[in-house]
């Protein structure tokens, strides 16, 4: 007769406590906080029906979805990145790379393709190619803004990449290394395109290069420009539009948390300049007006945008900034010259919708100035709206005859 000992027993049933932990918790997670995770839809229970034509294909459909929903697989996984970066202080994910003297890089979007944004921002978008379309879309632009009396310019920023190449880590392989390397000696086609008349066109890589020594400048752990480099880049700018930069602004050294850490849910504080200014403020009623008016146009719901106004401009005019991520930080010193501005991230919104955006802003609250911002690596982003732009002015002429 098979005896099984207390102890035995007891351990079978924290074994089953553990295996069914997975399970039982599964309410305690949302499907918004495992989507925010996985950063994707999650897998669907697979129909009943499915069972009796596929057994084999509804087992893994089943798996699928359980293992998508395991409990506690965002706190697992955070705890693993806990211990890789400040117990074995590596990279907590394949797409962060942590270069020297505190510099940590933002290289790819997620960890399936670890390399995509340094492969944009210094090889895909200092190509030969890649100049000679950006002189079609300045072209393009220019007789946009002569036809719709829209004035047009273009600001293109440097990233981390591209502006500290030399604090890559060895774990970077070689070849985006050289490149980004390149970039910052100034090796880049985008250095040596002139805007045609009537256009602005701003890629301000040598002021930026020549304020770069300060450890709070760009600063050194974040994706986005912010504070004091941005500040640089729109003075760069404002200098093209023959303006000074504006007398109302303030300096101030702060901490913050690493913009790319925390986007993974660390707190790492590095040094940044702020900039604060005595005229400028959020328009909430203007963004609000101004999301009624484009809403239609958005394909997620929870499309971002801005809206600042300005009591002391240099000059008295609404601007409409259509950017990638990169004006998000960047708008409110930028309508530091100008009267308002409303600042939309249009990363997923189809190029044709660009002219309806321009459009409905200025039946709504009126256009004198477009900015198109986009960082390096989105340089693509402007081909493609400065085309649509073009043919939009073009089917209103052809329509008007």
């Amino acid at each position: 007769m098979l005896h099984i000992s207390r102890r035995a027993r007891l351990l079978a049933c924290l074994m089953a406590l553990a295996l069914l932990v997975p399970v039982a918790g599964l309410r305690l997670q949302t499907t918004q906080q495992l989507e925010q995770f996985h950063r994707r839809t999650l897998h669907a229970w697979p129909a009943n029906n499915a069972f009796a034509g596929d057994p084999v294909a509804w087992f893994r459909d089943a798996r699928a979805w359980l293992v998508d929903r395991a409990y506690p697989i965002r706190h697992a996984a955070q705890w693993r990145r806990q211990l890789l970066l400040h117990v074995l202080h590596t990279s907590p994910q394949g797409n962060i790379a942590l270069g020297d003297d505190g510099f940590i890089f933002l290289t790819g979007v997620d960890e399936n393709t670890r390399y995509s944004i340094i492969e944009g921002a210094c090889i895909n978008a200092h190509t030969a190619e890649a100049g000679a379309a950006l002189r079609r879309a300045l072209a393009q632009l220019a007789q946009y803004s002569e036809r719709s009396g829209i004035a047009v310019d273009v600001v293109v920023l440097p990233t981390l990449l591209t502006m500290y190449p030399e604090r890559l880590p060895n774990s970077i392989p070689q070849i985006y290394r050289d490149a980004c390397a390149a970039r910052g000696r100034g090796e880049s086609p985008l250095l040596d395109v002139a805007a045609p008349a009537g256009l602005h066109y701003s890629f301000p890589m040598a002021e930026l290069r020549a304020a770069r020594d300060d450890p709070a400048f760009f600063p050194q752990a974040n994706w986005h420009a912010y504070g004091l480099s941005v500040k640089v880049a729109r003075d760069s700018y404002l200098r093209q539009l023959g303006l000074a930069p504006p007398s109302t602004e303030h300096l101030k050294r702060v901490d913050k948390p690493s913009e790319i850490l925390l986007m993974h849910g660390f707190t790492l504080l590095r040094p940044a300049w702020q900039v604060d200014s005595d005229t400028v403020a959020p328009d909430a009623s203007g963004n609000d007006a101004f999301r009624a008016a484009i809403a239609d146009l958005a394909p997620n719901p929870r499309f971002i945008t801005y809206g600042w106004k300005n009591s002391t401009p240099l000059r008295a005019e609404k601007v409409l900034m259509v950017s990638d991520s990169y004006g998000q930080l960047t708008a409110p010193l930028y309508t530091a010259a100008f009267s308002s501005m409303v600042q939309i991230t249009a990363n997923d919104f189809k190029n044709t919708s660009v002219p309806l955006l321009v459009q409905r802003t200025r039946e709504t609250r009126g256009v004198d100035r477009l900015i198109l911002l986009v960082h390096d690596g989105g340089i693509y982003r402007i081909f493609g709206w400065a085309s649509a732009l073009q043919r939009s002015v073009l089917i209103s002429i052809e329509g008007a005859h």
